[in-house]
């Protein structure tokens, strides 16, 4: 998918991390994405009615197919919310990333 490539490497700038192994910036990636999809999780599910968080929680922990089209039923706005919440773990990661050079930078100038 193109526009998840150019996702990544937006995020792979931004956090400084191009010097990485590819490996390395794929678990990035990878831990990235598993947070936006546990938060998108997270939020609908504190949507879901009683009933429906109950028959929710009938699927299977392992059946994340299953799960996410319970959730597609339930919210046909999904792709949205999952945009959202990528925009929110990204520029979260961003934020701390720059805050962790500056500092980085602030301790690198105290020492000399």
């Amino acid at each position: 998918m193109p526009e998840e490539n150019n996702l990544e490497e937006n995020i792979i700038s931004a956090l400084k991390l191009k010097n990485l192994p590819d490996n390395e910036k794929a678990e990035i990636i990878d831990g990235m994405a598993q947070l936006v999809q546990d938060k998108v999780i997270l939020r609908m599910i504190k949507e879901l009615s009683k009933e429906d968080a109950e028959e929710f929680d009938k699927i299977k922990e392992d059946d994340q197919d299953g799960k996410i089209k319970f959730l597609q039923d339930k919210f046909p706005d999904l792709l949205s919310i999952i945009n959202e919440e990528i925009k929110i773990v990204r520029n979260d990661t961003i934020n701390r990333s720059k805050e962790s050079w500056q500092e980085l930078d602030q301790m690198e100038k105290e020492t000399i």
